[in-house]
């Protein structure tokens, strides 16, 4: 991991990490280039890391 922090706050470090990925489906997205058909995902962080901190909610489109 280059680091575990989501900010990038630590040094790298080899470490093991329980994070998941959730697929929402299809989305149609609109912005000012045009509208677009994308796959939305987002992480999915229960355990947390970095001394409990959960990672925050990212959503991807």
């Amino acid at each position: 991991m280059p680091s575990l922090d989501h900010r990038g706050a630590t040094p790298p470090m080899i470490s093991e990490l329980t994070i998941g990925c959730q697929y929402h489906g299809k989305e149609e997205i609109a912005v000012k280039a045009g509208t677009f058909l994308c796959h939305h995902f987002s992480y999915i962080d229960d355990v947390g890391f970095n001394q409990g901190i959960k990672h925050p909610l990212m959503t991807f489109g």
